[in-house]
């Protein structure tokens, strides 16, 4: 393998390392959580609205904008006019940053106070569904960027272009790879052992292989799907299925009619008006049609009751559009 080769494996193993260690550290929080609820809750409570503060002041500080407001990019722009064209790209990319993650920790404060206002839940109960929160809000951080680096793409042309999409695609390689068990997944792992290198370990070889794919593959299917698509699972599963594909190529009319369907698919969903985790259900189903309400409930952490309400909802949208 060339230098370069050898440099771009690297990238893509130090991508992964990151996402199995931010993974690690949600298993042992939930350990934590379980082990003492009601104090991890107090903690998750107090930290929840800090970071939001925190965040807050970063941007009015640097950036002169309060991004709790509504029209605050009209604020910023009338900073950017100020600025050099890179400088001005800069701090749009990291104001954008703060902009997400404000979000993140503003959603996540809204479902906390939702928590504390329910007086149906027992305190201990409270406490277990603040714990759930503070997952979703690490989770979401993680999400933030992988947004930011997307959004930064329609805003970027020449070297910054590339920069964004090549960092795009190494995050998204590195996060899809901890979701995904070649071991469990024979076909995968067929697939993958026609394309993968002969001079190393059957099973570094395989690693190396999957990473490669998703980093070619991955950004242009969430290009389609990270609007809703806020545990990765829809972009998963379709990235797996196209990696099996070279287990059994298609003629080319049967392919161009699969990737009519997939956009007629989307084009339908989006007329419909479904809601964010209407549309996050739809596409896990659209990327595993074997699967069950169960299946579904375990990928996006949900109840199967309220799967089953969801796909009564999301066939109503579907019909009346």
């Amino acid at each position: 393998m060339s230098s370069m080769q050898d440099k771009f494996g690297a990238k893509l193993q130090a991508s992964f390392d990151d996402a199995d260690a931010s993974r690690s550290k949600i298993e042992v929080f939930k350990k934590l959580a379980k082990q003492d609820p009601a104090a991890t809750a107090a903690a998750v409570c107090e930290l929840i609205p800090y970071h939001m503060r925190r965040v807050r002041t970063q941007a009015c500080e640097a950036y002169g904008v309060d991004i709790a407001r509504e029209g605050w990019e009209e604020q910023f722009k009338k900073h950017q006019r100020s600025s050099a064209a890179e400088a001005a790209l800069a701090e749009a990319g990291l104001l954008l940053m703060l902009a997400n993650l404000y979000v993140v920790f503003s959603w996540c404060q809204t479902k906390l106070a939702a928590i504390a206002a329910d007086r149906s839940l027992s305190d201990e109960e409270q406490a277990v569904k603040a714990c759930e929160v503070a997952v979703e809000a690490m989770r979401g951080v993680e999400q933030a960027y992988l947004h930011n680096l997307q959004e930064l793409r329609y805003q970027t042309t020449g070297e910054a272009e590339k920069i964004t999409k090549d960092e795009l695609a190494t995050r998204l390689a590195g996060d899809l790879a901890t979701r995904i068990s070649l071991r469990r997944n024979k076909r995968l792992a067929k697939a993958l052992d026609d394309i993968r290198e002969r001079n190393k370990p059957a099973r570094l070889e395989l690693f190396a292989a999957l990473l490669r794919e998703l980093y070619a593959l991955a950004p242009r299917i969430w290009a389609d799907l990270h609007v809703f698509d806020f545990q990765l699972e829809a972009t998963r599963g379709t990235s797996v299925k196209e990696i099996e594909k070279r287990l059994r190529p298609e003629p080319p009319e049967l392919e161009l009619a699969a990737f009519a369907d997939r956009e007629a698919l989307l084009e339908r969903a989006r007329d419909a008006g479904l809601t964010p985790r209407e549309q996050e259900l739809f596409w896990f189903f659209i990327a595993n049609p074997g699967a069950r309400n169960v299946d579904a409930a375990r990928a996006l952490d949900i109840a199967e009751g309220t799967v089953k309400s969801l796909r009564a909802r999301i066939k109503k949208s579907l019909y009346a559009a």
